[in-house]
């Protein structure tokens, strides 16, 4: 029995987001600052359930996490970015966790804010990447974000 246009039609529209979305951030990734061209930098793979792990030279390999929007947001406010550009990004983290340094100061400490780690990659559409000074002149629509780098282009790698 042939199925209604309706329902191929969902399960074709499901079928392809579902296989666009099954590992938006994993490949090969480089930056302008490595010794040789097109030299590897971040190796990123799909793990499970939406997990990644990033393996860099010389460095063990780490669990990475996809930011929810509560973590994207917290960090587009850090950087002061307008917050509404944030919807269209996807950005995984990971290494260990950055310290809120005022937290230790409160006797009782605030409510607990998104837990952002040290190491951070996004893919930022240039839509929204034009409404940001620091990546509007970025030919890519990839950064790589840590506090001794700061923001930084990246590039998906063959």
């Amino acid at each position: 029995m042939p199925l209604p246009a309706t329902a191929l039609i969902l399960l074709l529209v499901t079928g392809a987001a579902a296989a666009g979305a099954a590992a938006p951030l994993a490949g090969r990734f480089g930056h302008a600052y490595t010794a040789t061209d097109g030299e590897t930098v971040w190796t990123i793979t799909p793990h499970r359930d939406g997990d990644y792990r990033v393996q860099q030279p010389g460095k063990p390999e780490a669990p990475a996490a996809v930011l929810d929007d509560s973590q994207r947001i917290a960090f587009w406010q850090k950087m002061d970015w307008d917050t509404a550009t944030a919807a269209g990004a996807n950005c995984l983290h990971w290494g260990e966790p950055v310290a809120d340094s005022l937290r230790d100061l409160f006797d009782t400490p605030p409510a607990a804010a998104p837990v952002l780690r040290r190491s951070l990659l996004c893919h930022l559409p240039g839509p929204q990447r034009a409404q940001i000074g620091w990546l509007a002149d970025n030919a890519s629509d990839w950064f790589y974000y840590d506090a001794l780098s700061g923001v930084m282009e990246i590039t998906p790698l063959p």
